[in-house]
């Protein structure tokens, strides 16, 4: 009877490179970059959004004008309505 010699595997004892602290690697000009682009957004959508305020303002008041009001009058129901739709701190300067 033989006795077979099972094949033994190398221990290995490779040294595995120490993980980065970050998979994104950002750097300081990357940073002020992104903050940059973001006030950008941010300024432009807070003038879209004034812009959009502004032309559904707009919109009451001709609708009221073209229904026979005078100016005076298109200004207070416009400015009556745009305030129970959106409130008055939307209502535009």
């Amino acid at each position: 009877m033989t006795i077979l010699k099972q094949k033994q595997k190398p221990k290995a004892n490779k040294l595995k490179a120490a993980p980065l602290p970050f998979h994104n690697i950002v750097t300081r000009e990357m940073a002020d970059r992104h903050t940059v682009r973001v006030k950008a957004r941010m300024d432009r959508m807070a003038a879209e959004r004034c812009a959009n305020y502004q032309s559904e303002y707009n919109s009451i008041a001709g609708r009221a004008y073209r229904g026979g009001a005078n100016a005076q009058q298109a200004t207070a129901i416009a400015r009556r309505h745009f305030t129970e739709i959106h409130g008055q701190m939307h209502l535009p300067k």
